[in-house]
């Protein structure tokens, strides 16, 4: 579960930003927040609003950088390519270093990992935690680059289980150490697979680089076909939500259709899934791909936020509204805000241009983001506004312009 996450000098934001899901103990007592570890109180919901090109992707590209960092810089990259990131552009330093750090709880501790690197290498990097009982961090892995030349890293670790040499041997400069660990077979200590299994149980629609584009395969679900057939219950779980929003379903299945695909004389066969009918009596199956861009993504998000719901996690979703009615996107919202369908307390951070979700959600559960006039990206949650009071019309002040983070028209 996130307490917070904090970067710099990425994409569009320059200054240090911090998001944090740890309220007060003002925050008001119902199911939006639930006690954390060291008793705090976290949200299990945050709202990203603001204008256009006000930088909201770029706070969740940020969160989808480290997951990957984290997880799969080691594999995925090149020894001898750089860290894959976009610093803040319209600076006069051209190599400033940037850095980012999430704090999260396992099993009743906190923990922290934090990174801090430039376009050439990473120039320093922890993982901490903080054991139930006690009250200061304590590091796990530390490594502090010495000779960027001769790309030397100090590295320390209190992990009787990972050998200094094998950490040594490890340390690339272009990517995570714990990622070296993770795919290296090193990374199964109780700490390190806390971590893995932090970023692992996160669903999200960007990646580092932007919003995932729209290719063939996901045009025509090939993935949630793959998902559907080997968990039949998450397919009826989806339909079972989808059919009361008022969609004209009755349930879904899988079937087949056939495309002739460009420079192809011979139509192709795909397995997809089927949209069940019900008119006059009778059942008829229409593929996924044909039918509305708002039931295709409603079908998605379900079909990605369900298993996070029932087993714990993090769903990270840019354009959360994306060709659905405003109405639909509170009932999405109460998936996470209701105990009975989270269970385990997962969260949602989430962007959109939905501002009348502000009805549904706490001044502490929204977080606004602007750029001013030098292309510089600022966040801030809404409660950090003087004189926000909780009973306030959230939209309507919104909306008026009272708070900031609106289209200056």
């Amino acid at each position: 579960m996130i307490h917070s996450f904090t970067f710099r000098n990425f994409c569009s934001f320059e200054d240090e930003t911090a998001l944090s899901f740890v309220v007060g103990e003002q925050a008001p007592d119902t199911h939006a927040f639930f006690p954390g570890a060291h008793g705090r109180r976290l949200s299990k919901v945050m709202a990203v609003l603001g204008a256009n090109a006000s930088g909201k992707t770029n706070l969740l590209k940020a969160y989808a950088f480290l997951c990957w960092f984290v997880r799969e810089s080691f594999g995925e990259t090149e020894a001898y390519v750089p860290p894959l990131f976009e610093s803040f552009a319209f600076t006069k330093d051209p190599s400033p270093d940037s850095e980012f750090a999430i704090e999260f709880e396992a099993e009743g501790a906190l923990y922290r990992y934090r990174v801090r690197l430039d376009t050439k290498c990473v120039i320093e990097e922890t993982f901490e935690w903080r054991p139930p009982e006690k009250v200061k961090f304590r590091y796990l892995l530390k490594r502090t680059l010495t000779s960027k030349e001769r790309e030397r890293y100090d590295i320390k670790t209190q992990d009787p289980n990972v050998p200094d040499q094998v950490v040594t041997g490890l340390a690339r400069p272009n990517c995570s150490l714990v990622s070296a660990l993770l795919h290296t077979g090193h990374g199964r200590t109780r700490h390190l697979a806390q971590l893995d299994r932090e970023f692992r149980q996160v669903v999200c629609n960007v990646t580092f680089v932007g919003r995932r584009p729209i290719s063939f395969s996901h045009f025509m679900h090939l993935d949630l076909t793959k998902r559907f057939k080997s968990n039949k219950g998450l397919m009826q779980d989806v339909a079972c939500l989808l059919s009361p929003y008022d969609l004209g379903l009755a349930g879904l299945t899988l079937g087949e259709v056939r495309l002739a695909m460009d420079g192809q004389t011979e139509p192709r066969t795909f397995d997809v899934p089927l949209v069940i009918h019900n008119v006059d009596g009778a059942e008829y199956g229409h593929a996924l791909p044909f039918e509305s861009s708002g039931t295709q993504n409603m079908c998605r998000l379900l079909a990605n936020c369900l298993p996070i719901l029932h087993d714990g996690g993090m769903a990270v979703l840019d354009e959360f509204e994306a060709d659905l009615h405003p109405r639909m996107v509170p009932e999405l919202v109460n998936l996470f805000l209701n105990p009975g369908t989270n269970p385990g307390n997962a969260q949602l951070l989430f962007s959109c241009h939905a501002t009348s979700v502000l009805q549904e959600l706490d001044k502490t559960q929204v977080y606004l983001v602007e750029k001013d006039e030098r292309c510089r990206s600022h966040g801030w949650r809404l409660d950090e506004v003087q004189g926000v009071r909780r009973d306030d019309n959230l939209y309507a002040k919104y909306m008026a312009g009272a708070y900031g983070a609106v289209p200056n028209l």
